[in-house]
């Protein structure tokens, strides 16, 4: 039966062997891959699936072997790729064949008889004509046509079918490398996305920690602030109480030694004047009144930090700055004016003599009220003044002897009463007995330090025309731009404040670098020093002309809004 072998049987051969369902027994339509690696065709399964539609498993007809059902029914089971590959090119081969034999499928049973010449064998095979021939046939119609014997033609058949086989082969082991190859991509794919997901949730939670952090430490020094001030305001009133409360006592003591008085004839003439000057002075006397506004506190939102603390109520304030911008310049001075309360122009320097204070370049105050001066313009010294110092006696205002300084030019005091000194570029920091603790280098030139609440210290430098901002150790926390920034600076409340002489400006900026205000100095002369108070009112010294020109010191809301002019004629 070797002889009988042809292309058309073995491409049947491997049809049914391999591509033929097991419920149907047809050839494979949308086949479909159990658990088990055994496969049906959809529509077979489907009608399967029909006799149990409630449960969430399917038994394999062939091994029995149960396969979970996902929510997509049977289409959501794994389509056999290989199957349908295998499928599309036996019938791409049965195309072919069927084109070779004229479109005629042959029979699947073996033909030794000529059907066209009745007891003639099929003897030889026609090349041409693609088919196996009688000797009638031969005469007849293939005389010129190429003939083989059968043994040739059937080896050529094999041959041919072999290299058919082969080729199916490849195609199926191309197929299986392509989903290997996909397998392989997309645990690869997998185990990418559980990483990046896993670092984007590692990051995201770093940051809402810092931000959650950083919004901690702003509510804990917001309520810190906040009780300290409500303290104070307590402390205020309850003093303010108990004066008045003092006042009635008196008064009312001298009520009643005034109405026994009455009932005595002789007494009162004695003690008339006295009585009446006393109640003269009583009817005089003004309650103490504690400042308008001290009970107003508030807060406001901020949009890149939690917020701020406001103790004035502002719209009141805008309404009462535009109502007294309007009442004429001399009445506002004269309200607002300060007074001399010390000055001093003398102190004693190394050498143990008296000497003038040519030049006061900057001042700083520790908390008790001691002062310290850096002196002179070319050779600078430091001069402390304590607070109880006698305006008419020189002997305690003195030169400092501090080992490390060559050249200061700016001081400041932060909250833990440490001196902080800008000597030739370098940031010194002092403890109260004067000692080195320790010192960082800025960049750049710096021309001005400031301290705020915090113990962080700002860093202008003219030359950039930027501030940097550092921790207390020196360590750099970020660089803010400044533009016109000069030798001037101050801090409030996590706010830089400067002074732009070029362009007459006064200037502030948060921490992370967000315009708060700038606003025009209009006060016919250029900004120098600026300062803030503990309620943020602003400070700034315009100086009326050029160097040694006098100046007068402006008073602006901590908004930036001009109040008024404090001191004149400096």
């Amino acid at each position: 039966m070797a002889s009988n072998i042809t292309a058309e049987s073995v491409l049947t051969k491997i049809s049914q062997d391999h591509l033929e369902c097991p419920i149907c027994s047809g050839r494979f339509k949308q086949p479909k891959l159990l658990e088990c690696s055994h496969s049906f065709c959809l529509e077979c399964l489907q009608q399967l699936r029909q006799n149990s539609p409630i449960t969430t498993r399917l038994s394999c007809p062939v091994c029995r072997q149960e396969t979970l059902i996902n929510e997509n029914g049977i289409d959501g089971l794994k389509t056999n790729l290989t199957v349908l590959s295998l499928i599309e090119a036996i019938e791409t081969q049965e195309t072919q064949l069927k084109q070779q034999q004229g479109k005629q499928v042959p029979s699947q049973e073996f033909v030794s008889k000529c059907s066209k010449h009745t007891g003639k064998d099929l003897i030889l095979y026609c090349e041409t004509c693609k088919k196996l021939i009688c000797s009638t046939c031969i005469a007849k119609d293939h005389r010129t046509h190429p003939v083989i014997e059968l043994n040739e033609a059937s080896h050529k058949s094999k041959q041919h079918a072999a290299e058919l086989l082969a080729e199916v082969r490849q195609s199926i082991t191309t197929f299986n490398t392509a989903i290997q190859e996909i397998d392989t991509s997309r645990k690869t794919l997998d185990s990418m996305f559980a990483a990046t997901k896993e670092k984007i949730t590692k990051k995201a939670d770093e940051e809402i920690a810092k931000v959650a952090a950083r919004i901690r430490e702003e509510k804990q020094k917001l309520m810190q602030e906040a009780e300290q001030i409500y303290k104070d305001r307590v402390k205020t009133m309850q003093t303010a109480r108990a004066t008045n409360s003092k006042e009635i006592n008196k008064a009312e003591l001298k009520q009643d030694e005034v109405n026994q008085l009455m009932d005595q004839r002789i007494k009162i003439v004695h003690h008339i004047e006295q009585l009446l000057q006393d109640l003269k002075e009583y009817r005089e006397k003004k309650s103490t009144k504690v400042p308008d506004g001290l009970s107003y506190m508030d807060f406001k939102e901020g949009q890149n930090s939690l917020g701020r603390l406001v103790l004035k109520d502002e719209q009141q304030v805008e309404s009462a700055t535009s109502a007294q911008a309007r009442k004429p310049t001399f009445q506002s001075m004269k309200q607002d004016k300060w007074t001399l309360k010390t000055e001093m122009n003398k102190y004693k320097n190394m050498k143990q003599q008296m000497v003038n204070i040519n030049l006061a370049r900057d001042v700083a105050a520790y908390s008790n009220s001691d002062i310290v001066v850096v002196s002179d313009r070319i050779n600078t010294s430091l001069i402390t003044i304590p607070a109880e110092s006698n305006p008419q006696s020189y002997n305690v205002s003195q030169e400092l002897s501090i080992q490390g300084l060559t050249g200061p030019s700016i001081v400041t005091v932060n909250k833990n009463d440490e001196l902080i000194v800008l000597d030739r570029g370098a940031v010194k920091i002092f403890n109260r007995n004067y000692q080195l603790l320790h010192q960082f280098n800025p960049g750049s030139k710096p021309s001005r330090i400031a301290v705020d609440d915090n113990n962080l210290i700002a860093v202008g430098h003219k030359d950039k025309a930027e501030i940097s901002l550092h921790k207390p150790d020196g360590s750099l926390i970020r660089r803010l731009p400044a533009p016109g920034i000069g030798g001037y600076l101050t801090t409030y409340k996590q706010r830089l404040i400067y002074t732009n002489w070029n362009h007459n400006k006064l200037v502030s900026v948060t921490y992370n670098g967000e315009m708060v205000f700038s606003v025009d100095i209009n006060q016919s002369g250029g900004p120098l020093g600026v300062c803030c108070d503990k309620d943020g009112s602003i400070y700034v010294a315009v100086r009326r002309g050029p160097y040694y020109s006098p100046g007068d010191i402006h008073h602006y809301s901590p908004d930036g809004k001009y109040i008024g002019c404090i001191i004149k004629g400096l």
